[in-house]
């Protein structure tokens, strides 16, 4: 039962970010460590359960930059 203090502590968050959407930017460098991958996908499995819906966005930046630079295509960054 000591579990009960923490759900009651938690239970305003989720009332007001459940039916919500979280958008969460996953990293190209975050993509490359297994291990950040499964603590994300369970904090994302309990966020989904929760009633917060998931929207994950590729950032990606470094495998871009370095298939363009394979590729001989410029890049050029903008603020």
């Amino acid at each position: 039962m000591e579990k009960i203090p923490f759900l009651i502590e938690i239970l305003p968050y989720v009332l007001k970010f459940r039916k919500t959407t979280f958008v969460i930017k996953l990293g190209g460098d975050s993509a490359k460590d297994c291990k950040k991958l499964e603590v994300l996908a369970k904090d994302m499995t309990l966020l989904h359960n929760l009633g917060v819906n998931i929207v994950v966005v590729h950032g990606g930046s470094s495998q871009a930059n370095e298939l363009l630079k394979e590729l001989g295509h410029p890049t050029k960054k903008v603020n």
